[in-house]
């Protein structure tokens, strides 16, 4: 057998397992026929929800009081801003001052521990050339359903609290523990991924990797 024959079988399996898991690794995809516990005082207007893909990560921005009765225990750590932005990946490689190589393959290669990252804004980021920004339109269902995904995303201690673990890189930025594992078929895009299917807006997530693949279904 030829060493392109077994690229090409590994490129095949694979593409195989990330089908697989795509839909079975945690946080699940909430539908929004199924969300529970609804936010609270809310018009019927169209609420905005924006997804952010920075270089390598990606996050859901929404105003907080979007939330609902949800992470009540974020009004701790953000009491004056209106905005809070969501992303979630590898524990080490997110929180690493200075990424390496090592810790590059480490969070690809095997399944790691996740941290959760919030950051409070004033306002959305402006677009630019490493910063693409959509907005959507969600409607109070899919509000809700986006909302239970992003809980589901925190770990909770045995009390039910929201575990923090250190300051986040930038100013009103706090990390949090994360519920599941990352590996290469559960990246912080796949997250995104399953965040935006959550919020009623279909796109492929089985092959959602790379923030290049995720661009790839918004643009």
């Amino acid at each position: 057998m030829t060493l392109g024959s077994i690229c090409r079988i590994i490129s095949s399996l694979a593409l195989l397992l990330a089908f697989t898991v795509s839909c079975s690794t945690y946080p699940l995809v909430v539908n929004p026929r199924t969300a529970d516990a609804p936010a609270e005082n809310l018009s019927d207007e169209p609420y905005d929800v924006f997804v952010i893909v920075r270089d390598w990560h990606s996050g859901i921005l929404l105003r907080r009081e979007l939330l609902g009765d949800r992470l009540p225990d974020l009004s701790d750590f953000f009491p004056d801003k209106p905005m809070l932005e969501f992303g979630w990946g590898d524990n080490l490689f997110y929180r690493a001052e200075d990424t390496t190589t090592w810790l590059k393959m480490q969070a690809i290669l095997w399944p790691t521990s996740t941290v959760v990252i919030v950051s409070a804004l004033d306002t959305p980021p402006p677009a630019g050339i490493n910063d693409r920004v959509f907005r959507f339109e969600l409607d109070e269902s899919a509000l809700q359903s986006l909302a239970e995904f992003l809980d589901s995303s925190f770990y909770r201690d045995e009390s039910g609290k929201i575990v923090p673990i250190e300051p986040g890189h930038y100013p009103n930025s706090q990390f949090f523990a994360g519920q599941d594992s990352y590996h290469l078929f559960n990246t912080c895009n796949k997250w995104t991924a399953k965040a935006i299917n959550s919020a009623g807006i279909k796109i492929p997530i089985a092959f959602t990797i790379t923030a290049k693949d995720l661009l790839k279904h918004l643009e």
